[in-house]
């Protein structure tokens, strides 16, 4: 992992800085891009690791939520839905491309245990496959994984890692945006998201996806 002298990290978000601590008591971090240059130089946006443990990501954009104050929404950490999640990712993964023409990626996926694996982490977190709420808006709450939705005429992975500060700073800014209430009413009762996410490598590049469901959508706890 990339070192940085305490002027640089004194200059990173408080998620950033959390970032950089929980890389650095994981072995299993990879670390993300790094710029040329001494160890001293500060560049205009700073690279951050990549954690790939689905809690330690979900505590890092708590953290960030409460270092901006914001209180209209949260984030719970469901190890059903990302094992839910790791199923849908993992048909890319085992045929080492991050798209597929849409007829592929529907015969990869039938002639696999994907979906099987999918819906044993969705009812893992208490959801039902007999529940319309979820079977019909299941593209809905799947970020970055790309099923032919919306007639794209393809499967695909859609969402690099964020690389660096800013990136990951717009991203907190997305999901804020699509995920939260309405500022100022929501203040008291929050809006909460059961989350699973996962983190792959494919082709030398780093993608994230994940279920993100309003807590009320569903009866589970996983």
């Amino acid at each position: 992992m990339k070192r940085y002298d305490r002027r640089t990290f004194l200059k990173l978000s408080g998620a950033s800085a959390v970032m950089l601590a929980l890389a650095a008591c994981d072995d299993s971090c990879a670390s993300g891009s790094t710029s040329s240059g001494s160890a001293t130089e500060t560049p205009p946006s700073p690279p951050i690791p990549v954690i790939r443990d689905g809690q330690k990501i979900l505590t890092i954009f708590n953290a960030e939520l409460a270092r901006r104050k914001v209180e209209n929404i949260k984030f719970e950490y469901s190890k059903g839905l990302e094992h839910a999640i790791q199923a849908d990712v993992q048909m890319f993964v085992d045929n080492g491309s991050p798209e597929f023409p849409a007829e592929e990626g529907l015969r990869l996926r039938m002639e696999g245990d994907y979906a099987a694996k999918m819906w044993d982490g969705l009812h893992e977190a208490g959801y039902s496959s007999g529940s319309t709420a979820i079977f019909g808006m299941l593209n809905q709450y799947r970020v970055g994984v790309d099923f032919d939705y919306e007639g794209k005429h393809l499967y695909s992975m859609d969402r690099l890692y964020p690389a660096t500060e800013a990136q990951f700073q717009q991203l907190v800014d997305e999901l804020i945006k699509d995920y939260g209430g309405v500022p100022g009413l929501h203040e008291d009762d929050p809006v909460v998201n059961k989350v699973g996410i996962t983190v792959v490598d494919i082709n030398d590049k780093t993608y994230w996806a994940a279920y993100i469901i309003d807590k009320w959508q569903g009866i589970g706890d996983g």
